[in-house]
């Protein structure tokens, strides 16, 4: 890999995030009135954090989302890259197939370098549609009560997964072995990875996600955890409400790593569980190679 490639790799989260930014702050725009319009979007860096904030007509700004303080200053530069500043300051931004000029203003705070972007030609075209209600909904399977504190084995054959013969005849393998119940009963095709993931979240009241497709993952809040962290805890962030992350982690009972997710992002976690496959396949989905 040339200098050049290293370097557009290590930028693509970053790349990522920016034309999130543009295309919802874009999309909120198609849901409004003429006149109740947002006119431009403001990257406010603080002590401790980053703030997303939409400015409308009266000059009223409206916090839309925080971000890790560290996201500021790649973010600003990749800003300046697009705009070629100090050259020109402005850039386009394709959406919907037509190209979106992004007026770029800069100025300095005692927490670092501020971005305000505004979209003149765009305001007059757009075209609002009907208003869009957002329902929020769980996130994969809410854990059973009833299967609180009981054995795998005897979760499994309450759900009619595991016959008592298949049963005993793995617990026979386990007596001579170290190995965990569930890897035994998978390896023997009694059952799947899943379907013992679901048994183990049941059996310790974990929310659970059995597959890619079911994780309700927002690419914006998800590129905000640092690479390096969401390696080392193997945890993907899927969605944020207000100060609450829904985080999948493949063991989300490791107190340690949760403390670290706090600390990092400032903010509630809500773990899901889910499987190293699970777990590859949302990290490769927030751009992480792994």
């Amino acid at each position: 890999m040339t200098e050049s490639e290293e370097s557009l790799s290590d930028q693509a989260p970053i790349i990522r995030v920016l034309n999130v930014i543009l295309e919802r702050f874009l999309e909120a725009n198609k849901d409004r009135l003429p006149n109740e319009r947002f006119t431009s979007v403001h990257i406010v860096p603080e002590k401790k954090r980053v703030v997303l904030r939409y400015e409308d007509q009266t000059g009223e700004q409206y916090e839309i989302a925080p971000f890790p303080k560290h996201i500021n200053t790649p973010l600003v530069d990749q800003i300046k890259r697009r705009a070629g500043i100090p050259i020109e300051p402005k850039f386009e931004f394709e959406y919907e197939g037509h190209p979106i000029e992004v007026m770029v203003k800069l100025s300095y705070t005692p927490y670092g370098e501020q971005a305000d972007l505004s979209f003149p030609e765009y305001q007059s075209r757009i075209v609002p549609t009907a208003p869009i209600t957002t329902v929020t909904k769980p996130i994969g399977k809410l854990p059973e009560g009833r299967f609180r504190g009981k054995q795998i084995g005897e979760i499994l054959l309450e759900k009619n997964i595991l016959t008592k013969r298949q049963l005993n005849s793995a617990l026979k393998v386990q007596q001579n072995s170290e190995r965990k119940l569930g890897e035994i009963l998978v390896e023997k095709g009694y059952t799947t990875e899943e379907r013992v993931l679901e048994a183990y979240a049941g059996q310790k009241g974990l929310l659970y996600i059995s597959n890619v497709r079911r994780a309700s993952l927002d690419p914006v809040v998800a590129s905000t955890l640092p690479k390096r962290i969401a390696l080392k805890l193997k945890a993907v962030l899927m969605r944020r409400e207000g100060q609450t992350l829904y985080v999948a982690m493949v063991d989300p009972t490791n107190v340690f790593a949760l403390d670290d997710l706090r600390l990092t992002t400032g903010c509630e976690i809500v773990p899901y569980l889910v499987s190293e496959r699970t777990y590859r396949g949302l990290a490769r989905k927030a751009g992480y190679e792994i």
